[in-house]
């Protein structure tokens, strides 16, 4: 996904540290995947749902110093400390925002830079068959060959580019909160749903969706061919089938129905003047898991 020497530092996203004897069994019974699984592996992808099974923030979660770290989108941090703090009960558990760490995103090659770095946690994006690494660096460290400029620093708009090319959903942005449902999302597909738990929040619904094969609409990668102007509904001979969550002028994600896809997929859809096709996402697949 990124080239050597070539980095994203992600700005926009906070960490949670959960501590405490209660912090796996208390995090196991709000989360959709298996605590247990950051026992044997470096990091976890997760989400949190309401209590019929919608959407409300995802999140990566890993270990550091015997503490759960949670990365979530600053956007959602206020309401997840508060779903938290109000299921903690009697649990021996404490919640921490750290303030003083940056979150930066490069490819496997590129990870020697921080050899010499001391206070560092770096693994692979678990969503992903090494796509990309996520590296925290805490304290007020300093990368030389970062600071030196020896590397390339990805803008905003480049990294969504790349993000949208290879298909990888931001989903406080390819999500509606309080709305979407995971099935919908594929969640399943990107590691972050465990069918072998006990229950957890929106577990009935996640899984009777799952188990029925239910789902109206899913999410699907789209490839453009801009002509001037581009809108969210994304159409089928002139009738809405699905709408656009974030996208450039070649690449997006969109939610099409689910009978559309499996019966016309190889059409030409339109979002304004310009033309899409969709197609599954590559991680879609056994695969990737």
């Amino acid at each position: 996904m990124f080239q050597d020497n070539s980095f994203f530092e992600e700005k926009y996203s906070s960490i949670i540290k959960v501590k405490g004897p209660d912090k796996f069994s208390f995090l196991q019974g709000i989360i959709s995947n298996d605590t247990e699984i950051l026992k044997t592996k470096l990091s976890l992808y997760a989400a949190i749902l309401t209590p019929k099974g919608k959407f409300l923030s995802d999140f990566i979660l890993s270990i550091y110093e015997d503490n759960i770290l949670i990365e979530i989108k600053s956007k959602n941090l206020d309401l997840i400390m508060k779903k938290l703090s109000m299921f903690k009960l009697r649990s021996s558990v404490t919640f921490e925002v750290l303030n003083d760490f940056k979150i930066y995103l490069l490819n496997e090659n590129s990870l020697k830079i921080f050899q010499k770095v001391k206070f560092k946690k770096t693994f692979s994006d678990p969503r992903f068959n090494n796509l990309f690494h996520r590296v925290y660096i805490f304290g007020k460290q300093k990368v030389t060959s970062l600071e030196n400029g020896d590397f390339y620093l990805l803008k905003q708009d480049e990294y969504k580019s790349i993000r949208l090319l290879h298909g990888v959903p931001d989903f406080s942005l390819d999500a509606i909160s309080n709305k979407s449902l995971l099935m919908e999302m594929r969640f399943n597909y990107l590691n972050g749903i465990s069918w072998d738990k006990g229950c957890y929040l929106g577990q009935e619904i996640t899984a009777r969706m799952y188990y029925r094969k239910i789902t109206k609409k899913l999410l699907t990668q789209v490839k453009i061919k801009f002509k001037t102007f581009m809108n969210q509904k994304v159409l089928l001979d002139g009738s809405e089938v699905g709408f656009l969550t974030s996208y450039d002028k070649r690449n997006g994600l969109a939610y099409i129905s689910k009978n559309i896809l499996e019966n016309y997929k190889n059409e030409n859809f339109k979002s304004g003047d310009s033309v899409l096709s969709i197609s599954d996402p590559w991680w879609s697949s056994n695969s990737n898991s």
